[in-house]
């Protein structure tokens, strides 16, 4: 990795970062807080270092999403470990359908790698116990319309047209739905009362 490169990179320790209070103008993040362990420290780091003025966009997977995001199988971070997990895996595996199952050499090299990394590495939280949480330090607005409209505008033909003039008449409270069993959330963050603290 090129040096300039990893000069912007920081590791974060213990949900605490090394950038002094209100530093932040703009936060992002992509596919991240389903793998954060702690919600309320990273929350509370992120308030901390963010500008009273500032601005936050995260994209993440909640546990209503119906496929994996890591794995594209169905349901697979829902249920239970064991059995069931194990059968509609391997259903998906030997499909055809299955993320990176064509680069493994067996079922079980897959799910052995797949399996503990649900287990150890993503935490998935239902909608509410997210929004419950960082409404603590924010305030939230679901961007998920903006953000569907915005991939299907990338698009070029007749088809995505048509599907965009259908998305901007659905209600934001329709597509929100959709999107939250599809995908998961896109979530825009404002301070509460400018500086927070620990």
């Amino acid at each position: 990795m090129d040096s300039a490169v990893r000069s912007f990179i920081h590791r974060i320790d213990a949900g605490s970062t090394r950038f002094p209070d209100s530093y932040f103008d703009f936060i992002c993040s992509n596919q991240v807080f389903e793998h954060i362990e702690d919600l309320d420290v990273v929350i509370s780091e992120l308030a901390r270092i963010a500008k009273p003025s500032s601005i936050q966009v995260h994209l993440f997977p909640t546990l209503e999403v119906f496929i994996d995001g890591h794995t594209y199988v169905p349901f697979m971070h829902q249920l239970p470990r064991g059995m069931p997990r194990r059968m509609i895996s391997r259903l998906w595996y030997y499909s055809g359908r299955a993320r990176f199952g064509a680069t493994t050499s067996s079922f079980h090299a897959w799910y052995a790698v797949f399996a503990a990394f649900l287990v150890e590495d993503t935490h998935y939280r239902s909608w509410p116990t997210i929004r419950s949480a960082f409404e603590q330090k924010f305030y939230i607005r679901r961007l998920d319309k903006d953000k569907l409209l915005g991939r299907l505008q990338l698009r070029s033909g007749l088809k995505f047209r048509l599907m965009t003039k259908i998305v901007q008449w659905v209600p934001d409270i329709v597509i929100g739905r959709v999107e939250l069993y599809r995908s998961g959330i896109a979530l825009e963050l404002r301070k509460r009362n400018g500086l927070q603290r620990k």
